[in-house]
């Protein structure tokens, strides 16, 4: 039976320090894995919606396997540039989500960055895996 695509979530959520204006952030799962073809949807958690707004996430870097360009089954080259991902997460936006693609993503280990304002907050790292078969 082929692997059917699921949507995996990777919850960011602002904890306020008790006694302080700071908040703690949790990335969970700390490492998200997703198969080729899935989706991942980061929900925002913890900030009220003016603020939950400014928080992007992006800055996939793969750190394993080495970069390469390869082929989709089509034969239609993906370039080291985008990574093959289908991206609407440069901004969470107003639902207070972003999601990414990965259908044409090269498989492997990946950085990625969750920004307040465009500054840099955390470097969480998730895995694009192969689908099953």
């Amino acid at each position: 039976m082929p692997y059917s695509p699921v949507t995996r979530v990777v919850t960011v959520e602002f904890v306020k320090e008790k006694g302080h204006q700071a908040y703690e952030v949790r990335i969970t799962p700390e490492i998200f894995v997703a198969r080729h073809r899935d989706k991942v949807v980061w929900e925002i958690q913890g900030l009220p919606e003016n603020l939950a707004n400014r928080v992007t996430v992006g800055g996939f870097e793969l750190i394993g396997p080495p970069a390469r360009i390869s082929k989709t089954p089509g034969g239609k080259l993906i370039p080291h540039g985008d990574r093959g991902f289908t991206k609407s997460i440069v901004g969470v936006g107003a639902a207070l989500k972003g999601t990414l693609k990965t259908d044409n993503a090269e498989l492997g280990a990946y950085k990625y960055t969750i920004y307040f304002d465009g500054d840099p907050l955390i470097d969480p790292e998730g895995e694009i895996k192969g689908p099953r078969h």
